[in-house]
């Protein structure tokens, strides 16, 4: 039985925890548990991956956002009109790119 002390903060899995490579080795706890294996939970956000993730998500929309740019640039013309395909996949682009550039993709 879970107690109320077990439970990780909203949100947060054992793979966010400082502890998790230490559990797994210990109780082969899943990456996506939400309840803590000692009571009371010893989770400790681990801010070195949360960043590392952060980090890696800003250098994928980076090189996304160049690839859009390129396609859009590269693509625009007079046959957007006649191939429904390529302009919707066009526009799906420009809108992608707004999206990565107002920072909501996270």
């Amino acid at each position: 039985m879970t107690e109320p002390d077990m439970q990780l903060p909203a949100g947060r899995t054992c793979s966010d925890c400082a502890h998790f490579a230490r559990c797994a080795g210990l109780f082969q706890c899943k990456p996506t548990n939400t309840t803590c294996d000692w009571s009371p939970s010893r989770f400790m956000l681990d801010t070195r991956r949360q960043a590392l993730i952060a980090e890696t998500e800003q250098a994928m929309a980076d090189k996304l956002t160049t690839l859009l740019d390129r396609w859009i640039l590269n693509h625009r013309g007079p046959w957007d009109v006649s191939n429904n395909y390529h302009a919707a996949y066009t526009d799906a682009c420009v809108d992608m790119l707004a999206v990565l550039r107002r920072g909501e993709w996270r």
